[in-house]
């Protein structure tokens, strides 16, 4: 197994949890705070370990030995590329955290400039009548 291929298997493994969170963010918005406090704690955990060589709370062997038989990886700690997938794996998992983290915060904002500008006179939205009245709004 070469370096690129460690690379993108956790890629892959990431983008498919990537892709769950995002179902759940369709399904029921943002994280709630103590949600996104977990994922900012494991950001950095992960980092530290990566800085420190410090696998005790984060990376320890029984975790990457569950991410190896997980995936049904050719991997055993003697092998040469386990503390490869260690820290390629805390690398994908920092920046997973991160991801979800930045998904969450775009929750709190609209992207308007996509959207094509309505120009309403000023008369109308003083009288009431601007695009949230009635006579504006979709018909089903």
């Amino acid at each position: 197994m070469q370096y690129q291929d460690i690379r993108d298997i956790l890629t892959e493994f990431f983008n498919a949890k990537l892709s769950q969170i995002e179902q759940r963010f369709q399904e029921h918005g943002s994280l709630p705070e103590n949600e996104k406090e977990i994922y900012q704690s494991s950001q950095e955990l992960a980092n530290a370990a990566l800085l420190d060589s410090d696998y005790s709370l984060i990376g320890n062997d029984d975790e990457i030995q569950h991410f190896i038989n997980t995936l049904t990886l050719p991997i055993v700690p003697e092998n040469p590329h386990y503390e490869t997938v260690r820290t390629e794996y805390l690398k994908a998992y920092r920046e997973y955290c991160k991801e979800v983290l930045q998904r969450d915060a775009d929750l709190e904002h609209f992207q308007l400039s996509d959207l094509p500008l309505i120009l309403v006179p000023v008369s109308e939205l003083v009288s009431g009548r601007g695009l949230c009245s009635p006579s504006r709004r979709a018909v089903a």
